[in-house]
């Protein structure tokens, strides 16, 4: 058994204790989602097979213009669905993907915690799976370490839903079919079109980022994979406001909220509060980032 939650906004998927002695394989599989396509009574189909989802659901759902698959020159609405998470034996952690897609994923934060947890009831007694019913899109998540040992996290700003929690680089994941490994391709996708983008361009990781699990949230399912890395930039390029020329997306306030040690990373995931201030809340993904961050993170590097 692997993950557990952590308050009412936070579930760890994959907790950083789950990982230690064991390797992380992303791979698509059999699915137990439940196709039921907003704005129609009706259910699609119920498909197990990973590939089924793709040739015939996806492209229904096109046909309909429910969403797009990019074919037309339109996004790419297409998104990687988190489907279930499990150990095998002692030493490997399978995550298992499948398909949906950004409409899907839409209703489900945007539906009341109350309607959530009826879905959630039903697809438990339907099918024996609590989220048959929701899309469970996975996306990506980074937070960054300066070389000075310190974390920068900031309000959100510019969306409809948490507005002021903080959080750090996270968004969702662009859909992709290329072969080789899913993990890496996550990851790839956490540093240029999360953290570079939201927190500056000429951010470079130093050494090999860390995966430190999985967090989503208990009630609407919508999750992100999540990094920890060292980047190569001194408390002063967040203090002095260079990153604020240097970044491409306006997802933070301006004003950055700085963690410079692990009483202060406590006081703030378990408390919401920060330099002197409290805040509504911390992201799951952010939350999951602050927490699995141990003490050489925050020692300063020359």
């Amino acid at each position: 058994m692997v993950g557990r939650k952590i308050n009412d906004n936070v579930h760890y998927d994959l907790a950083p204790e789950d990982l230690k002695g064991r390797d992380v394989l992303f791979r698509r599989g059999a699915d137990s989602q439940v196709w039921r396509v907003e704005g129609l009574n009706s259910v699609i189909a119920r498909l197990r097979d990973y590939d089924n989802v793709q040739r015939l659901v996806i492209p229904e759902l096109v046909k309909r213009r429910i969403t797009s698959d990019g074919s037309t020159g339109n996004y790419d609405d297409r998104k990687h669905s988190l489907r279930e998470v499990r150990a095998v034996g002692d030493d490997l952690i399978v995550v298992r993907l499948s398909m949906t897609y950004y409409q899907a994923h839409d209703a489900d934060i945007r539906r009341s915690d109350e309607e959530n947890i009826a879905l959630q009831k039903e697809g438990e007694q339907i099918y024996g799976d609590r989220w048959a019913y929701h899309a469970r899109n996975i996306g990506v998540a980074v937070t960054p370490v300066t070389l000075d040992g310190h974390v920068f996290v900031g309000e959100r700003i510019n969306t409809r839903l948490y507005q002021g929690w903080l959080n750090a680089a996270a968004g969702n994941k662009t859909w992709s079919e290329q072969s080789g490994s899913l993990l890496k391709q996550f990851l790839k996708d956490a540093l240029n079109e999360e953290l570079r983008r939201e927190y500056g361009q000429s951010i470079e990781a130093v050494g090999e980022p860390e995966f430190v699990g999985i967090a989503s949230h208990p009630l609407k399912g919508d999750a992100d994979a999540t990094w920890v890395v060292r980047i190569n930039k001194r408390d002063s390029f967040f203090e002095s406001g260079e990153w604020l020329k240097d970044r491409k997306d306006k997802e933070h306030d301006a004003k950055l909220v700085k963690i410079t040690k692990p009483e202060e990373r406590d006081q703030l995931v378990n408390n919401f509060f920060a330099q002197g201030r409290q805040f509504p809340g911390v992201m799951y993904s952010t939350d999951l980032g602050l927490r699995a961050l141990t003490e050489r993170y925050f020692t300063r590097l020359e």
